[in-house]
């Protein structure tokens, strides 16, 4: 899935949640939607840059396994300072590797426990270009402006920001 769908659909579930919530802001669930949602694919990017092959580039951090590994502990403590913190990681962290999950592409659901690869899918990624009925473009341009207005919304109910 493409980075603004990792940023937008939890976005979208995260304001859905705390609409109503004057303690949490809509700042803060953009920002967790971005960096728990989006910025968990960095890791590809870092080892595009170290030269490894695109079939290495996916790590245990996307994987299952890995909302229990790093998602958890970090959400744990998080919501030592707020509360509502561990949902704002849990959420857009689950949702990324739910997303990876139903576009098509190669997985390693044990991973780091097994090397084990499968193919997993019904959504076409963007990667391959065009706009077939099932591509994830479809959901990035469904989702946009839908996020567009709850964000909105949050922030005239909570008096901005």
């Amino acid at each position: 899935m493409n980075q603004y769908n990792h940023a937008l659909l939890p976005l979208l579930v995260l304001l859905g949640l705390f609409m109503d919530s004057q303690s949490v802001y809509a700042i803060e669930i953009l920002l967790f939607s971005i960096v728990f949602g989006s910025c968990i694919d960095l890791n590809q990017k870092v080892g595009k840059k170290l030269g490894r092959p695109s079939h290495h580039l996916r790590t245990f951090v996307e994987e299952p396994f890995g909302v229990l590994l790093i998602g958890l502990p970090a959400a744990l403590l998080l919501a030592l300072i707020k509360i509502e913190y561990f949902v704002l990681v849990i959420v857009p962290y689950a949702m990324h590797v739910l997303l990876d999950y139903i576009t098509i592409h190669r997985v390693s659901p044990m991973a780091p426990f097994s090397g084990r690869v499968v193919c997993v899918g019904v959504i076409v990624p963007s990667t391959r270009g065009g706009w077939p009925a099932q591509s994830e473009k479809w959901i990035t341009v469904a989702a946009a402006p839908m996020a567009i207005l709850a964000f909105v919304a949050k922030i005239v109910l909570t008096h901005w920001f």
